[in-house]
């Protein structure tokens, strides 16, 4: 199990970095004086560059991937040995093939790795094997055929890898068979030093691609970091396996007592052979990463999987908290339009019983006395008076309460139709039991009605009320001039404002052919779907 202290971790390995490279550059030199001498400076020279930029390739590679680089800076060792134990000179092309084959690490993958490491090794140490040219040029080919077939058989998740591992192979057979081609040739002869230098061409190739490709990964683990915001756990972890290449990778969320857990709730279990990291929030635990032992070698890419899980859990808290206001914030809106409606209700109330009760009694107590008084004519005329006054007080009392609706919500609709001006088709067989969604939809068929008379000059109107899933619909159509505008006046803005407290949407259409109202409301009058960040 590793915990990452990333200050300490990275001096650590800026030290032991320089201590290798110091012990490399001195033992390179000495071996290189066992071999050749100091007179003979353009053959040593190129033979000890060979070998220290395996070893620096293999440094810098470790903090990606720290089998790689343990492979490269075991073949720049294999390649100094050679100057003093002859029989280990092909030691470090069996390195080198085990590094392409098991790139990203060091371990084989599959049964068919295992065998091609094993190949390359029995070849190393074995006779003929390297040694032979018809063998170099068969081992280096079946190596090139591997790792191509390898990459393109390969998933989404290892085709970068598997793409690189197989230019570093036609890369290192280009090295060997060209060098095997031009001693063959007897160009040798000419100029001793060139299929050496052209091999060693070939191995500094090699380097040069595996260590280019891994930071090309560990841009990719960057990518992540940026491109995750806001997503399930499950997405980050999906998203995390396919960019290190570990299928069975596990990312578990400290629950705050006792387990980390993924994002089913289950708690995190890490098996045999499964590394184990934490990741840390300033010395508070946040999560534990299960995973392969080599794809989460490199401090730098354990810092890129630190950030974004950071980042989620952030964001995941800030998503919380958003939703627990934008909830309150639904709810608030909700009571604020139920207590304007009670509020309403009671005035209407209050009307009925008090003044347009006085009303009647008047009314009934004129009608007495204009058949039993000679001046009945103007007793008459106030009775008309007061009938217009009762008529105009029910008219601000469903202003403010619409009392049909203690009839059904389609018999206060077809009651709303017959009292407008212009023909209405009324189409209402939805049960809608809930007192406030029936209450929004008759507020806004009885403000589109209105305005489709007023400022719409229709003629015609039809008022539609279906189901949706789980939700109720509302269709309003006219065939005036249109115009119509949310953002003109408080009507239609109001009536927005009601829908979207139950949890609903309205949308408004209106051109030359006529205005047309949808509206969506949920049944159960959810609150609006959830906020994305």
């Amino acid at each position: 199990m590793q915990r990452w202290d990333f200050s300490s971790a990275e001096a650590r390995r800026v030290a032991a970095t320089g201590v290798v490279f110091g012990v490399a550059v001195v033992g390179g030199q000495l071996s290189e004086r066992v071999a050749f001498g100091w007179r003979s400076v353009a053959t040593w020279l190129p033979d000890l560059a060979v070998g220290l930029t395996l070893v620096g390739a293999g440094l810098w590679a470790a903090r990606r991937s720290r089998g790689t680089g343990l492979l490269l800076v075991a073949a720049g060792g294999a390649w100094f040995a050679a100057n003093a134990w002859p029989d280990t000179r092909f030691v470090h092309r069996a390195v080198l093939a085990h590094a392409i084959v098991a790139f990203g690490g060091w371990r084989p993958r599959t049964r068919s790795d295992l065998v091609a490491i094993a190949v390359v090794y029995v070849a190393a140490i074995g006779r003929p094997g390297w040694g032979a040219p018809g063998w170099t040029i068969g081992l280096a080919t079946a190596l090139v055929a591997f790792a191509v077939v390898r990459q393109r058989r390969s998933n989404e998740r290892r085709r970068a890898e598997d793409r690189a591992a197989a230019i570093a192979a036609l890369v290192f057979a280009a090295g060997a068979i060209g060098s095997t081609a031009l001693r063959w040739s007897g160009l040798a002869d000419v100029a001793a030093t060139v299929p050496t230098l052209w091999y060693e061409a070939g191995i500094l190739g090699v380097a040069g691609v595996l260590s280019t490709a891994l930071a090309t990964r560990r841009r990719a683990v960057a990518d992540v970091v940026v491109e995750l915001s806001g997503r399930a756990s499950s997405t980050l972890r999906d998203a995390l396996a396919a960019t290190l290449g570990d299928s069975s990778l596990q990312l578990g969320y400290w629950d705050g007592a006792h387990h980390y857990i993924d994002g089913s709730g289950a708690p995190v279990v890490a098996g045999r052979g499964r590394a184990v990291t934490f990741v840390d929030d300033d010395g508070a635990r946040l999560a534990v990463v299960v995973h392969d032992e080599n794809v989460l070698e490199d401090p730098a890419v354990v810092d890129a999987v630190a950030t974004a899980t950071r980042l989620w859990a952030a964001n995941t808290e800030l998503r919380a908290i958003v939703d627990v206001q934008l909830a309150e914030l639904t709810a608030s809106r909700r009571r604020l339009l139920s207590a304007a409606d009670d509020e309403r209700r009671h005035l209407d109330e209050r009307l009925q019983s008090g003044a347009e009760r006085h009303l009647h009694e008047l009314q009934l107590l004129i009608r007495e006395a204009s058949t039993s008084r000679p001046d009945g004519g103007r007793m008459a005329r106030v009775g008309h008076l007061v009938d217009e006054s009762i008529e105009d007080l029910r008219e601000v009392a469903a202003g403010l309460h619409p009392r049909d609706l203690g009839l059904g919500l389609e018999a206060a609709l077809g009651a709303l139709a017959s009292t407008s001006p212009m023909d209405v088709q009324v189409d209402a067989a939805v049960c809608v039991v809930d007192v406030e969604l029936a209450t929004a939809i008759y507020y806004v068929c009885a403000e589109a009605l209105a305005n489709s008379t007023k400022h719409g000059s229709a003629t015609h109107a039809a008022i539609r009320l279906g189901e949706s899933e789980g939700g109720v619909t509302l269709l309003i159509d006219d065939d005036g001039i249109g115009g119509a505008d949310v953002t003109r006046g408080s009507g239609l803005r109001g009536l927005v404002d009601r829908v979207e407290a139950l949890g609903g949407r309205l949308v408004l259409y209106s051109d030359a052919r006529g205005t047309r109202i949808e509206v969506d409301v949920p049944r159960d009058s959810a609150p609006p779907a959830e906020l994305r960040l």
